[in-house]
């Protein structure tokens, strides 16, 4: 299953002269899940899964960000999901574009650290997550 949010809303520096000056500290709204089923987005939201009413957004704010190599970083992070906070770690390319730059990166989770839905036998526990976002 593949879903999308939308809305970012949040601050991102990036600072190629001096990247241990870059950050980011951004929301998305969970009410903006997008999975291509309307039945499973409006279940997505529920209480079962992300309790959107509780919980209406994701943060991912970062810690540290190191240069690794030509457009490529590491970030040190907490992402905040249904209350509760964990550090991640993840790379990621910020490819210059017009006014601002592009950012692709991603990193694997355990949906049930964050207490998002409950065991499965078709659901995984593992989800990977891919980022992209054009930042002014």
């Amino acid at each position: 299953m593949n879903g999308t949010f939308s809305g970012l809303k949040g601050t991102i520096t990036i600072n190629k002269t001096t990247p241990d000056k870059s950050n980011f500290d951004v929301t998305v709204e969970v009410a903006t899940i997008k999975t291509g089923i309307d039945k499973r987005d409006a279940h997505l939201k529920t209480s079962d899964f992300f309790d959107a009413a509780k919980y209406p957004q994701i943060r991912l704010q970062s810690k540290r960000i190191l240069p690794k190599s030509g457009d490529t970083y590491y970030a040190e992070a907490i992402l905040t999901m249904h209350g509760i906070s964990k550090e991640i770690k993840f790379d990621f390319i910020a490819k210059p574009v017009s006014g601002g730059y592009r950012l692709t990166g991603g990193f694997p989770l355990i949906r049930q650290d964050y207490k998002i839905g409950g065991s499965s036998m078709t659901l995984s526990d593992k989800v990977n997550i891919v980022l992209t976002v054009v930042a002014k």
